[in-house]
């Protein structure tokens, strides 16, 4: 019998979730409906308000007034990320959330993204095959709280399926699918002496804690690469960077410059090719340069759409991986404007430039070359015509 205080709670709690993030505030209502549900059906337990069905639906609707009102923005609300660094094709992206072993390119080697795979591949075929023994899982006694955690993974298993679909209407459901497959097997494994174990669960679980030990494994690999590379190449940066500033106060006497960054969107397609996409630490850690305190400084111009993140400028919040918008075309090629831009390495050109720039001039180059991750940083300024040779600062 839940007191009267907690009631208010979870009232407020559902709200700043909604207000946090409506993807969330999504499950949590599907989960909440569920749980009244199942109440209702309970007739014959006194649970003090979590008995009334109405009462129980009532704490989703602060959120979902929250919700109605955030409609108004046209911020993508539903989406988990905007970054674009991820695939952005249905099916891609949703064996990219299936994935329990990312192929990270700094850490790779012959068959890395095979073994990467299989272990991919093995983690979902025991989720499925424990899906499967949780439906059959003979139960003695079933109590309401695990009926309505299973109702609630079985409803998000479902909307997680349709991701194929809702994610071109802007609902990244297939966010929801190892969620909703923990549910569904935490209300059917749960301990005690309601539950028959048997010989197929022990097998499940051995299997289970042998690939977790070789996903572990695999992943801080990959971590520990990846992260060594990232900021070996954030190291190299900055002192472009700083090299960058000296240079314009010298010879063209600016006290300040403006630098935005840029990764081609070529790049990022061939990363996301394949049947199973890699992603790379290394491209994408120039953004947190421009973090509150870092070297540049800058939190507002790069944060992806979305959530609560507002614009310290007024203008729409970017990603990198956006083609550069401004609202003169004189601002292109500003004096004090510099470009930082991934691209694969021999690119002198990108669409993400812009419509009217051709290429870059007075550009320094860092050739980045580790295990499959290989690309070229490129700082420099804008140009109306085609691009000419590069100052290649390391190799």
């Amino acid at each position: 019998r839940p007191r009267s205080g907690a009631y208010y709670v979870l009232l407020i709690g559902f709200a700043a979730v909604a207000l946090c993030h409506a993807l969330a505030f999504f499950a949590v209502a599907l989960i909440t409906v569920a749980i009244a549900n199942e109440q209702r059906r309970s007739v014959h337990l006194s649970q003090g308000w979590l008995s009334n069905f109405n009462r129980v639906v009532g704490l989703v609707i602060p959120g979902s007034v929250v919700l109605l009102l955030r409609f108004l923005s046209p911020a993508p609300i539903f989406m988990l990320s905007t970054s674009g660094f991820i695939p952005d094709s249905p099916t891609n992206h949703f064996l990219f959330t299936l994935a329990a072993t990312p192929h990270v390119q700094e850490a790779g080697f012959p068959g890395s993204d095979i073994i990467a795979a299989v272990i991919s591949m093995v983690v979902v075929a025991l989720a499925l095959a424990s899906l499967v023994r949780a439906f059959l899982l003979p139960m003695e006694e079933v109590t309401w709280q695990s009926r309505s955690v299973k109702r609630a993974g079985i409803i998000l298993l479902g909307f997680s399926l349709l991701g194929f679909l809702l994610y071109h209407i802007g609902l990244e459901t297939s966010a929801f699918i190892w969620m909703a497959m923990f549910f569904i097997m935490a209300s059917s494994y749960s301990r005690g002496p309601a539950v028959r174990r048997g010989l197929a669960d022990r097998f499940l679980r051995s299997l289970a804690f042998i690939a977790m030990i070789a996903a572990g494994i695999l992943n801080g690999l990959s971590t520990n690469r990846g992260s060594e590379a990232a900021s070996d190449l954030r190291e190299q940066t900055v002192s472009m960077l700083q090299s960058e500033r000296e240079s314009a106060k010298e010879n063209q006497h600016l006290d300040s410059l403006d630098f935005r960054f840029v990764i081609d969107s070529g790049f990022i397609a061939n990363r996301q090719n394949g049947i199973f996409p890699s992603i790379s630490y290394s491209a994408t850690s120039i953004a947190y340069l421009y973090g509150k305190g870092t070297k540049l400084n800058a939190p507002s111009e790069y944060q992806p759409r979305g959530g609560m993140l507002e614009s310290e400028t007024g203008k729409s919040l970017p990603s990198p991986a956006d083609k550069l918008l401004f609202g003169r075309p004189d601002e292109y090629f500003q004096p004090r404007l510099r470009i930082l831009a991934v691209a694969p390495v021999g690119l002198t050109n990108s669409v993400n430039f812009g419509p009217y720039a051709r290429g870059m001039r007075d550009t320094s180059v860092i050739i980045f070359d580790r295990a499959e991750a290989k690309f070229q940083l490129m700082l420099g300024r804008l140009s109306s015509e085609q691009g000419s040779g590069f100052a290649q600062l390391n190799n």
